[in-house]
């Protein structure tokens, strides 16, 4: 993977490092963790070569002690999560479900990471197949294994930063195969703000520079340039990096083999007919053009939080996103939280009182709990 400061990692880092489970008296960490490895056909032989999918897995004692499989809920990390940052992830959703009995299910965190970038989980020209090998193989496979889940009812997704965009993506595009989806900021689900660039048709916004000729920023903080991070970081053009690996994920592969670029990297500029290719990923777009039979497919399954100041500013599509889901008279979730950052969106406020994460549990719980009656 490319190298990338670390503070420049949209991930959330947990501090809860090891807990004790009173259902079985068994210190919780990272070893409490089954990894799980699959071959995947469909990759394989997309690449010609053998592609494993990887997991990392924890059942509750009383999911084990029940007759009928429990609820799982499938996690995907921010860009630069792998299996080997898996319990960063999941500890306070095993805390939990461990804990409080009635917050009992599953937790699956699966592996995006892909020929050294985040695979989103698309069905890519460049990656291969990754939804229909997660849906089709991974998942089934892992649901038999665990002896969780087994229906579309009984499954749930959740994800932060490059995971919320990609939750949203496995939700909107398998929308019976999947029970619910808490996206929590999330990159881009709005390409007219993607960075707080226009990338839909007909833009003529620049990548590295704002209409006044001011310089793009990566983040709030401006500790680096959009064009010093594409000219300097992420530079290798064989491989994924935090913005190249939507390239590899949405783009249509070029004619030297590699993915189409969105933009100039000498000047900027975008590219139009790639982010015309691009628009099949744009979830707005995607959920725009669904009409009333996805928004019925969907009903009451989508939840997204972001921070009103996140550091990626995916405040911003998230915020458009929220305004189509209510002009278009979505069943759904969609809140951007004052003051809160990519982060601290996770802690407690007095919409969740005990924090996002209980949050999630609660509502996923009590839906696979209405599934079984």
């Amino acid at each position: 993977m490319l190298s990338v400061p670390r503070a420049l990692v949209p991930a959330v880092v947990l501090w809860c490092v090891c807990v004790v489970s009173p259902a079985s008296g068994a210190s919780l960490s990272a070893a409490s963790l089954e990894i799980i490895t699959h071959n995947s056909d469909l990759l394989s032989r997309f690449w010609g070569r053998q592609i494993d999918m990887q997991a990392a897995a924890y059942v509750p004692p009383r999911c084990r002690q029940r007759a009928l499989p429990c609820a799982v809920l499938y996690h995907l990390p921010g860009y630069g999560g792998s299996v080997a940052t898996a319990w960063s992830t999941v500890a306070e959703y095993v805390r939990l479900s461990t804990r409080v009995p009635r917050l009992a299910m599953a937790h699956v965190f699966l592996d995006p990471s892909v020929n050294g970038g985040y695979s989103y989980f698309t069905d890519s020209e460049n990656n291969g197949p990754w939804n229909s090998a997660l849906t089709q193989e991974f998942i089934p496979y892992v649901e038999e294994l665990l002896g969780v889940g087994g229906s579309g009812r009984m499954r749930f997704l959740e994800g932060h930063s490059s995971g919320g965009w990609t939750v949203m993506w496995l939700q909107v595009s398998n929308p019976d195969f999947f029970g619910a989806v808490w996206a929590i900021a999330p990159d881009p689900l709005d390409f007219q703000s993607f960075y707080q660039v226009d990338v839909t048709p007909g833009s003529t916004d620049n990548f590295y520079m704002k209409p006044n000729g001011t310089p793009r920023y990566l983040t709030r903080r401006r500790d680096i340039t959009m064009q010093r991070l594409m000219q300097t970081v992420d530079n290798d053009p064989s491989q994924g990096g935090i913005i190249s690996s939507y390239e590899f994920a949405w783009s249509p592969r070029g004619g030297d083999g590699l993915p189409r670029r969105f933009f100039d990297r000498d000047d900027g500029s975008l590219d139009q007919d790639t982010i015309a290719a691009w628009q099949a990923y744009d979830v707005e777009s995607v959920l725009d053009r669904g009409g009333a039979a996805l928004r019925d497919a969907l009903d009451g399954k989508v939840h997204i939080y972001c921070g009103s100041r996140d550091d990626f500013f995916y405040n911003e599509p998230t915020a458009e996103m929220c305004r189509f889901l209510r002009a278009d008279h979505y069943d759904a979730v969609c809140v951007v939280v004052p003051g809160r950052t990519h982060g601290t969106v996770f802690n407690p406020t007095s919409r969740y009182p005990f924090g996002l994460r209980h949050l999630i549990l609660s509502q996923a719980t009590t839906l696979a709990r209405a599934a079984t009656r």
